[in-house]
């Protein structure tokens, strides 16, 4: 694969992600003060709902499931204490896996107990597309909650697309208070996607070697580094080693 064609894969899988995250709004209040937030009710406006939480509780009943969840997450931005009920009722009957994972989020960061335990359960649901799990594993740890561990780690080993793969190693390196056998497995499940069939994946367990900061997966990098074929990514395995040189030194 040339470096152009390499460098327009990455672009356009960059771009797929960033769509995606569109409906991964992180449960940090900062980020919300942000605007990430205003993305959500011109998506609601655009769809001629009100932003009022008269017109916002309706539509957790609206048939467009896209918008059930558009409204239980600016509910939750408003800190909406009063919709608790009704965006508990709403997740206990939504079928659209896209939707209940974003609703649980939402119930969640209003801080009932529900939201959390259905975020469990998606992220461990094999029904569920593997995104979609390793966005309810994403929203858990944004609400710092450590669940669902081998759920990652399982998506990564097993997930047939290459985005669920590139999402699971984005959040492996979130887990925080491992035991050593949990961290050497976090380490040893990245470090094999080194050899990943796709390029973008190889570039993601690159990148998330040097969030790990594991000084000990520098010969596993180094020696996938030496092997890789494609140029494009070998460069940026190189780069790595330099940032993780640099974490070891200072």
């Amino acid at each position: 694969m040339s470096l152009n064609m390499l460098a327009v894969r990455i672009r356009k899988f960059s771009t797929a992600l960033a769509l995606v995250g569109i409906i991964a709004i992180a449960a940090d209040p900062q980020e919300a003060s942000q605007g990430r937030f205003s993305t959500f009710r011109k998506l609601l406006q655009e769809r001629n709902v009100q932003l009022t939480e008269v017109s916002l509780l309706a539509a957790l009943q609206n048939p467009d499931p896209h918008i059930r969840y558009l409204a239980a997450l600016v509910l939750a931005e408003d800190r909406s204490q009063d919709a608790v009920p009704a965006i508990a009722n709403a997740l206990a009957v939504e079928k659209v896996p896209e939707t209940r994972v974003n609703i649980a989020l939402a119930l969640a960061q209003l801080g009932d107990e529900k939201g959390l335990a259905a975020l469990q359960e998606d992220c461990g649901d094999p029904i569920i597309p593997a995104h979609l799990r390793m966005y309810a594993v994403k929203y858990l740890l944004d609400l710092h909650k450590d669940g669902c561990l081998s759920e990652a780690a399982d998506v990564l080993r097993s997930a047939t697309d290459s985005a669920s793969r590139i999402l699971a190693l984005s959040q492996l390196p979130r887990f925080r208070h491992l035991s050593a056998n949990d961290s050497d497995g976090i380490t040893n499940a990245v470090c094999a996607s080194l050899k990943d069939r796709d390029p973008s994946v190889r570039i993601a367990a690159s990148h998330a070697i040097v969030a790990l900061g594991d000084v000990h997966a520098v010969p596993r990098l180094r020696a996938a580094a030496a092997a890789e074929p494609e140029e494009a990514v070998r460069l940026i395995m190189h780069a790595d080693l330099q940032r993780l040189g640099q974490k070891d030194t200072h």
